[in-house]
C-alpha cells in the first residue's frame, strides 16, 4: 500500500463532523442486526475500556508477557482517563494482525516506507518520517493494513477493508492508537541509546557551551573534526565517529527496539552492482541516527529532555536524507564507501550469518538436485 493510499484514507470522511482533536466523529447509520456483515463488524469492532473497567484490565496486564504488560502500561499512563484498548478483549482476528503490525512498525521505522525507494532530492521534502507530528500514525495505519493482507483478511468486510473504508473513529484510531504506541516506544529507545554515544563520543559535559554549539551550526555533527586543520572536515559528511557509533547503539545491539538492523539484515543490500556483496547500512538509519544526535546535543544546551518529534526533528531527517541522496547520485562509489564502511563497522568480525540471508537464499544454499543422488 503507497504513502499516498495511507494519506488519502487518513484525510477522508472530510464531510463528517470532527471533534476537538481532529478526528472525525462516526455518522450513526441504523444497520440490520440479523445480516452476516453486522455479526462480523460487531466480531472485530475494537472494545476499549473505560475508567471502570481498569482495575480488570490491570489485572489481565499482571498476567501477560513482559512486553505486553509494559504496553498496557504505557498505554494507561498516556491516556489517562480516556478510553483505550486492550488488545486482550479482542477477537483472536484483531489480534493477530495487531500484533503482527508491530514488527512492521519498526520495520518502517528503521527502513523508511515503501514508497521511500523512489526517494529523490527532488521529492525528499515530501516523504512521511516517523519524527513528523502524525508520522507515527501513518506508520502504524500502513503497518496495519499490511498485516490485514499478510493474514489474508482481504475479503468484503475483512479487516483490511474495514481498515481502509470503515468510520475512523471507530476501527481504525482505536487499532492504530495502540500500533503508534509500539512505535512510540521503539524511536524513544532508539533515541536513549544514541543519547549515551552522544554523551560519551562528544564528550559534552567537559566541552565548553561555546564548543557545544558549534556542533550545531551547518550541521557540524556530521563531519568529523580535524585537529591538524582546526576545522571540521566538510567533504567527508556522516564520517564523525558519532554516527558510525550511534548506527551501532540504535540499530545493532542485541536490546529490544534497538536489534532491529540484525533483525532485519536480510534486507542490507549493497547499492553497487559491481559489489553485490558489500552490504550497506540504509541511509534512513543514518538519517535516523544524525537526527537523534542533533536532539540530544539540544537537550544537553538546554538542560532537560524534550519530546522526538515535531516539525524541527522532522526537516532535520529530511535534510540529512536530502545530502545522502545527493551523495549517491554525485559520488555513487564514496556513498558505497559509507555505507558499506558503516556496515563493517557495526558488524565487525560477527557475522550475522543465515540470518541476513532470505528464506530464497539459505534454501538455495543446498544442493538440491543431488541431494540422494550418491550412495553413503
Amino acid at each position: 500500500m503507497s504513502k499516498n493510499q495511507v494519506n488519502a484514507v487518513l484525510d477522508n470522511e472530510s464531510e463528517d463532523e470532527q471533534d476537538s482533536t481532529g478526528f472525525k466523529k462516526a455518522k450513526h447509520t441504523k444497520i440490520s442486526k440479523s445480516t452476516t456483515r453486522e455479526k462480523k463488524l460487531q466480531d472485530e469492532m475494537p472494545h476499549f475500556a473505560d475508567d471502570t473497567e481498569q482495575k480488570p484490565l490491570n489485572v489481565l496486564a499482571a498476567n501477560s508477557s513482559a512486553s505486553d504488560t509494559a504496553s498496557l502500561d504505557r498505554t494507561t499512563s498516556v491516556c489517562g482517563n480516556a478510553p483505550f484498548i486492550s488488545i486482550k478483549l479482542q477477537s483472536e482476528k484483531v489480534c493477530k494482525v495487531v500484533h503482527g503490525s508491530y514488527e512492521r512498525g519498526q520495520h518502517m521505522f528503521a527502513f523508511g516506507l515503501e514508497d521511500d525507494v523512489d526517494l529523490t532530492i527532488d521529492n525528499v521534502f515530501a516523504m512521511t518520517t516517523a519524527f513528523a507530528t502524525r508520522g507515527t500514525d501513518t506508520l502504524a495505519y500502513e503497518a496495519l493494513v499490511e498485516s490485514a493482507d499478510h493474514e489474508g483478511y482481504t475479503g468484503d468486510n475483512d479487516m483490511a477493508e474495514r481498515l481502509l473504508s470503515d468510520s475512523w473513529a471507530l476501527y481504525a484510531k482505536l487499532l492504530v492508537d495502540y500500533t503508534t504506541r509500539r512505535i512510540h516506544l521503539c524511536r524513544n529507545q532508539f533515541k536513549k541509546a544514541v543519547g549515551v554515544v552522544v554523551m560519551s563520543v562528544l564528550n559534552l559535559a567537559a566541552n565548553s557551551t561555546a564548543q557545544n554549539s558549534s556542533l550545531l551550526e551547518d550541521i557540524n555533527y556530521i563531519y568529523p573534526w580535524s585537529a591538524k586543520k582546526n576545522k571540521y572536515e566538510t567533504s567527508k559528511p556522516f564520517q564523525a565517529e558519532v554516527i558510525k557509533e550511534g548506527v551501532r547503539a540504535g540499530f545493532f545491539v542485541a536490546n529490544q527496539y534497538n536489534d532491529l538492523g540484525i533483525k532485519f539484515s536480510y534486507l542490507l543490500l549493497s547499492s553497487l552492482s559491481t559489489a553485490p556483496n558489500e552490504l550497506e547500512v540504509v541511509n534512513h538509519m543514518i538519517s535516523s541516527v544524525a537526527t537523534a544526535v542533533e536532539a540530544c546535543i539540544l537537550d544537553f544546551n538546554v538542560g532537560k529532555s524534550s519530546e522526538f518529534v515535531g516539525p524541527s526533528h522532522d526537516n532535520t531527517f529530511k535534510a540529512h536524507m536530502l545530502l545522502l541522496l545527493a551523495m549517491k547520485q554525485k559520488k555513487p562509489l564514496e556513498y558505497h564507501k559509507l555505507t558499506h564502511g558503516i556496515y563493517c563497522a557495526v558488524i565487525g568480525l560477527r557475522s550475522v550469518g543465515s540470518a541476513r540471508l532470505s528464506k530464497e537464499q539459505i534454501i538455495a544454499q543446498v544442493d538440491w538436485e543431488n541431494m540422494g543422488g550418491e550412495s553413503d
